[in-house]
């Protein structure tokens, strides 16, 4: 895999790759990635994933790759939210 993310870095300088990995929590995976990529985006679940879930996330990760959060499943606009017509 360490190869192939590699080649891919290389060849595709003017594009990003994500990887879909399983939680943290519940497995090893993206712990075991995390060397190999750039940064990292962490999933919320909205009203599902728990802020204690999310601290104890971000304190197994290397700080310097986390790039931030992505939320999904949020069924209705957040408050406070605006959209373009």
């Amino acid at each position: 895999m360490k190869t192939a993310i590699v080649e891919m870095k290389k060849r595709y300088k003017d594009r990003y790759v994500f990887f879909d990995v399983p939680p943290i929590l519940s497995a090893a995976d993206a712990i075991a990635f995390s060397p190999l990529v750039d940064c990292i985006l962490i999933v919320v679940q909205a009203a599902s994933t728990s802020i204690r879930d999310v601290k104890k996330t971000l304190e197994m990760i290397p700080k310097d790759k986390f790039l931030g959060f992505v939320l999904n499943r949020q069924r209705s606009p957040i408050k406070g939210y605006y959209k373009y017509h």
